[in-house]
């Protein structure tokens, strides 16, 4: 990345916030203040910068209890320990919104510099700290008057900040002077400035719990800065890899824990020791790594370009194989007891299986046309695979590795999901509306039921009761009573519902509406949405808290 000037990174990193990003805090409100039974519950409290309001949603409920006007385009927002007061910062107005929990109102509105994006507060909650990214300083409000009590010149363009747990030092990202700054609380000045690396922007800033690390985000260099706390040094410089397809998953070996790292634009995978925070190993594996699926001691690397599934031994971080499977592996299952791997491979029509304790592929079993998805059964016994363009699904037995059935269902089979007990497997079939209902004993489709145009994605509840199908073409969810087999109700949802998932309670279902920018909430007691969060926004970040 070259070199910004100040107004090109603002308006690229935050000038489209308002249709870009959402903000979420929760906060906890059993509190001795809070005596309502809608205060007993945790609050979440969104920054809408097209509306310029904040909206407050009871996650008891599920409903929003409060639009609260606050500035011009809020961003940042952080709720004190207590959870008596929200602050927001509001970009376009050049002020701190001091937000009453009890009463969901502003109480205050405390100017501070110009173009206020991080806020933190600390420990004890008697200070907050609010980055101005204009005018390259730190605002420190007093919490008890609601007053700025110091402004603390820093880098240039402050963006995160982040207090650590003592709250004897905040920690401040400089995007455009490449530099944190670190302030002493007790005198409010900046008694170390890290550089992090020329070109590296920082954004993201987060201490460890036990405050002797920091951790910065640097959005030009894709790396993660580690800051020891006691030298106000670099001591470590994480790449995390620059390709557009990067992910990553965790694992834990013995009392370590790594962070596994696909990196689809440079073919590798990056191995950090998150008790070191350095990188122990960068792997190089095969062409455009989509998928991974790691088992307690080796990690399985689909690669897409490749034709390949690479094994990572994850205790000598090696590559200690590299195996063929079929053309553009896509999708990749481990069953429960770690002992195969299932490899779905979209252009040959095949699915690799892997025998994880020698490496090799000790079957490949023809299934149909583009295969694009596979679910196992939760005994192991038994594969799913959706295969798209031949309108079936194939059915692996795991014990012998050959297709026992092929059970012909709807126009383009796109998800699979099956039931906790493992009696039925629902099928999306999106280009005939419809769900295909498969018994897993006889592997046959025992009802085919119509839902709503072009079902895109199944979740069944934890209890296995009902199955939500979301419509993404009639901005509908059609709920089937798994017993019945028959859509019981269908719930109207905002634009192009593309995913769903319900909570482990199995109390509600959360659908993501693609076109509306919102969130539909679906009480699975009556089928009714209970909530629909407009934030005028597409959410790209959610904290959750108990």
């Amino acid at each position: 990345m070259s070199t910004m000037t100040e107004g090109t990174a603002l308006n690229k990193y935050f000038g489209g916030i308002g249709r870009l990003s959402i903000v979420l805090s929760l906060m906890l409100g059993v509190l001795a203040a809070f005596t309502s039974p809608a205060q007993a519950a945790p609050f979440a409290y969104i920054t809408d910068s097209d509306s310029n309001a904040v909206s407050v949603i009871d996650t008891a409920t599920n409903t929003v209890v409060a639009t609260i006007p606050v500035g011009a385009l809020p961003y940042g927002v952080a709720a004190n320990p207590a959870g008596t007061r929200v602050y927001v910062a509001n970009r376009g107005s050049n002020n701190v919104s001091v937000i009453d929990t009890a009463t969901n109102t502003v109480v205050a509105t405390v100017p501070v510099g110009a173009f206020p994006i991080g806020v933190a507060v600390n420990p004890a909650g008697t200070r907050v700290y609010v980055a101005n990214g204009r005018s390259h300083t730190v605002s420190v409000i007093d919490t008890a008057t609601n007053a700025v009590v110091a402004t603390i010149p820093v880098g240039f363009t402050p963006v995160g900040v982040a207090a650590n747990p003592a709250g004897t030092r905040v920690y401040v990202g400089n995007f455009n002077s490449n530099t944190v700054s670190v302030i002493d609380t007790a005198t409010n000045t900046v008694v170390a400035t890290v550089p992090v690396g020329a070109g590296a922007f920082p954004v993201g800033v987060a201490v460890n719990p036990a405050g002797t690390r920091v951790y910065v985000t640097n959005a030009g260099s894709n790396a993660v800065s580690v800051i020891d706390t006691a030298t106000n040094t670099v001591v470590a410089t994480v790449p995390v890899g620059g390709g557009a397809s990067a992910f990553g998953e965790f694992i834990s070996i013995g009392a370590v824990t790594h962070a596994y790292v696909a990196d689809a634009g440079s073919s590798s995978v990056s191995v950090i020791d998150t008790s070191k925070n350095t990188v122990v190993a960068t792997i190089p594996v095969g062409a455009q790594p989509l998928a991974m699926a790691i088992t307690h001691n080796q990690a399985y690397v689909a690669n897409a370009g490749s034709n390949a599934v690479s094994v990572i031994d994850t205790a000598t971080r090696a590559v200690v194989n590299t195996i063929p499977v079929g053309a553009n592996p896509v999708s990749v299952a481990i069953t429960p007891n770690g002992a195969s791997a299932y490899v779905a491979n979209a252009g040959s029509a095949t699915v690799s299986v892997i025998d994880t304790a020698t490496n090799t592929v000790v079957a490949t079993v023809r299934v149909g046309f583009i295969p694009v998805n596979v679910a196992i059964t939760p005994d192991g016994s038994t594969a799913y695979v959706a295969n798209a363009f031949s309108n079936s699904v194939s059915v692996i037995n795991t014990a012998t590795n050959a297709v026992v059935k092929t059970v012909p269902v709807g126009r383009t089979p796109v998800a699979v999901a099956i039931t906790p007990n493992g009696a039925d497997a629902y099928v999306a079939n999106q280009g005939a509306n419809s769900v295909s209902v498969i018994n897993t004993a006889s592997n046959t489709v025992m009802k085919t039921v119509p839902v709503g145009r072009t079902p895109v994605a199944i979740a069944i509840t934890p209890n296995g009761a009902d199955a939500y199908v979301a419509n993404q073409g009639a901005n509908t969810v059609s709920v089937i009573n798994t017993a019945s087999n028959t859509v019981t109700a269908t719930v109207p949802v905002g634009s192009s519902p593309s995913s769903l998932a319900t909570t482990p309670s199995g109390t509600s279902v959360y659908v993501t509406d693609a076109s509306a920018n919102s969130v539909s909430v679906i009480d699975t007691a009556n089928n009714l949405v209970i909530a629909t969060v407009h934030d005028g926004t597409t959410p790209v970040r959610v904290v959750t808290g108990p």
